[in-house]
């Protein structure tokens, strides 16, 4: 594979999938959280309201559980966590690039076309053992709480 084609189908790829996955989490982690916000804060304001009407208990118990859903989605899909780590994958590959297009260091010698490709398969190598350890079941080891 030549620098064009790694540059056009690996790179520019790789950085525009990074750059998209990591907006729509973001967007995602902060719409729910928009939600929750929303419903935690009308629950004392509805609980002052009157307190002997069954139909806001309703409603307020409904917030309640709006509350929990959304912090359990913000959990299980781990949006911030993928936001954050994707935007700094996307921002390590445009740097790499800029470098290796400016030939500053590490880039300024006749093998640069290999230390690139060499640095951003780590990058990428190192974004998916991230990702690995993100979603690892983190289930207890009955022997390690038995202190």
């Amino acid at each position: 594979m030549n620098e064009y084609d790694y540059m056009k189908d690996r790179l520019e790829q790789q950085m525009k999938w990074y750059d998209d996955t990591s907006k729509s989490a973001q967007k995602t982690y902060k719409w729910l959280k928009r939600i929750e916000l929303i419903a935690a804060g009308l629950i004392p304001v509805l609980s002052i309201i009157s307190p002997d009407n069954i139909f806001l208990i309703f409603i307020i118990a409904f917030l309640g559980a709006t509350v929990l859903a959304m912090e359990g989605f913000i959990s299980i899909g781990k949006y911030y966590e993928i936001w954050t780590s994707y935007r700094d994958t996307c921002e390590m590959l445009k740097r790499e690039k800029h470098l290796f297009l400016t030939r500053v260091n590490p880039y300024n010698n006749e093998d640069n076309f290999f230390l690139l490709v060499e640095r951003v398969e780590e990058i990428l190598a190192q974004e998916k053992n991230s990702w690995i350890n993100l979603h690892k079941d983190k289930k207890s080891n009955p022997d390690e709480n038995s202190n």
